[in-house]
């Protein structure tokens, strides 16, 4: 943040700005080193993914927030500050303490770098054929070596294990479910068919048989309004044709299947 106010001017106009660019530039940050981090040591630091307004589990709004905030405080607040005793110190002092700062850093490099490559070569050689497995044989490997090595565990209690043997049994999971779900889909889709069916059916019986006989009547008058006008029209014809044979069906299975008709004929047996 103190780099990106000296190269971006414009994030000491004003508090929103400052926010504004701490929130965007820091939220990059933390998704690409999370990004990078994942495949180079095929471990998942940190998944946001539980949480609102994430961006594929890497960043979230709420740490973003939080970013643009400390970003504000750093570049308002405590740079100043920092600026007015480093100009009371002398350029030797001020460069042994960068080199100081700097020999820290290279350090804390080195060694994590060698915990990682260690960390990465026994995932690798794991047996186990999940991350809770994996994380359980590395933290029993780790507590008996040295505080560097006990202190990533336990910066990162909830790592997750990316091997190929979990991808792929990942991949499995994920064509399994797909699987039930386009099973669950089709049953879903199978019981609707079967609901409008038997709609159509309790309708045809609920259908009163006035109602029926009406429109058998209604439609054998406009076939013969047709058949009686100049019209040639063969397709209206045969639209009315098979509608008042429709509705002579419905009007039969009406009748067949009546309350009536079933009682006349168990009084004649």
């Amino acid at each position: 943040m103190t780099l990106a106010s000296i190269y971006i001017p414009s994030m000491n106009d004003s508090i929103g700005s400052s926010f504004l660019v701490s929130f965007v530039l820091c939220g990059m940050l933390e998704y690409l080193t999370s990004y990078y981090m994942e495949k180079r040591f095929a471990i998942r630091w940190w998944d946001y993914s539980s949480k609102p307004m994430n961006l594929h589990g890497r960043v979230w709004i709420g740490n973003l927030v939080l970013f643009g905030l400390a970003g504000l405080l750093v570049v308002r607040f405590i740079n100043p500050i920092l600026f007015r005793l480093f100009e009371r110190i002398t350029d030797y002092q001020f460069r042994i303490a960068a080199l100081v700062i700097l020999i820290v850093l290279v350090t804390d490099l080195i060694f994590s770098h060698f915990i990682l490559k260690l960390l990465r070569i026994e995932v690798a050689h794991s047996t186990g054929d999940s991350t809770e497995k994996i994380a359980k044989e590395m933290k029993e490997l780790f507590s008996s070596k040295t505080v560097f090595h006990r202190r990533l565990l336990d910066a990162y209690p909830n790592l997750e294990y990316r091997t190929e043997r979990i991808k792929a049994r990942l991949d499995e999971v994920k064509v399994e479910t797909e699987r039930i779900k386009r099973m669950a889909l089709e049953r879903v889709e199978d019981t609707q068919d079967k609901l409008k069916e038997g709609e159509k059916i309790l309708l045809n019986y609920v259908t009163p048989v006035e109602k029926l006989q009406k429109d058998l009547i209604d439609t054998q008058d406009e076939l013969i309004e047709y058949l009686l006008s100049d019209e040639s029209d063969m397709d209206r014809k045969n639209q009315l044709m098979e509608k008042l044979a429709e509705r002579r069906k419905n009007l039969d299975e009406k009748e067949k299947y009546s309350i009536i008709s079933i009682i006349k004929a168990g009084k004649n047996r």
